[in-house]
């Protein structure tokens, strides 16, 4: 059982990723500003409360990092309000819903206790960010990224269907986002891949650390280097990426190269290191209901 404070930089970890999830979504095309904007107040709000509810558990370090994307998220909704403002001073507004309400429990131990997450509907974003490589609205299609096209860059993979994605180089993170009945090869990502609201797909990931959120019906086979985090998912199959591939061409290098590079090692996979937050009690014991492991 992980340590009360290791529970909460977990959360805090995630929380991070998923504002940064908000940002990118803030630098798209967006048709309803006023709902993200909305769903990004109440999101701050939460993770102040978590915050507060945590404070003597949580380390100082941690609390820098999502002080930091706090600030930044909330900057963000200052220049869209202020752009919104100066284009449309003359529009009158109407709000025919109660603003969103916090439920922060008490906790006078400083245990890790969550708050209610924000709601689970995304506005995705309707371009690549600028600096970002990726693809977003294809159908039916074989897609590749390779060499010094993922070189050191963040990838995205929005709105895809029917799709067989390759990402063959060195990636620094890789965000994949509302795919429906598609293959994806990301070899590698040196840091995280964030895996969010993605139905019957099959994942093929070698990365840091990989994080599922509001997944259904897919596999993934994976080698990550660090514990997995899950949430909001369910019939979900996990399996070993094996060291037999090691020599696959990948772009201009071999997989074998480019794990040097990260500084992966094979013997060191943690593909079985899953914290499921929709099941806390998880162990080989008692295992979640949401995914199964899968043994060739």
């Amino acid at each position: 059982m992980a340590s009360q404070s290791g529970q909460c930089v977990d959360r805090l970890i995630e929380r991070s990723n998923t504002i940064d999830g908000m940002l990118i979504e803030f630098d798209g095309d967006q048709k309803n500003v006023e709902e993200l904007i909305q769903r990004s107040r109440s999101y701050i709000r939460e993770t102040q409360a978590f915050i507060e509810n945590n404070k003597p558990v949580i380390p100082t370090y941690i609390l820098k990092k999502i002080s930091d994307s706090l600030s930044k998220l909330e900057q963000r909704i200052d220049e869209k309000n202020k752009s919104r403002f100066k284009f449309k001073f003359t529009s009158k507004t109407h709000t025919d819903h109660k603003p969103d309400t916090v439920v922060t429990p008490h906790n006078a131990k400083g245990t890790c206790t969550e708050t209610p997450e924000a709601s689970s509907k995304v506005q995705l974003p309707q371009s690549i960010p600028e600096g970002q490589k990726g693809f977003l609205g294809k159908e039916g299609e074989d897609l590749l990224l390779q060499g010094d096209e993922v070189d050191s860059k963040a990838i995205s993979l929005v709105n895809l269907n029917r799709c067989n994605v390759k990402i063959h180089g060195f990636a620094d993170t890789a965000y994949i986002a509302n795919l429906k009945d598609c293959q994806v090869e990301v070899f590698i990502a040196s840091r995280s891949v964030t895996v969010r609201n993605c139905v019957d797909c099959k994942f093929t990931l070698m990365c840091q650390q990989l994080r599922v959120d509001s997944c259904k019906k897919s596999n993934f086979t994976i080698f990550t280097s660090a514990e997995s985090m899950l949430e909001g998912s369910a019939d979900l199959s996990i399996g070993m990426l094996k060291p037999d591939i090691d020599g696959t061409q990948v772009g201009q290098s071999t997989l074998h190269d480019l794990m040097l590079r990260a500084k992966f090692d094979w013997s060191q996979n943690k593909w079985r290191c899953i914290r499921d937050f929709d099941c806390l009690t998880f162990s080989t014991d008692k295992p979640s209901n949401n995914f199964r492991f899968v043994e060739d």
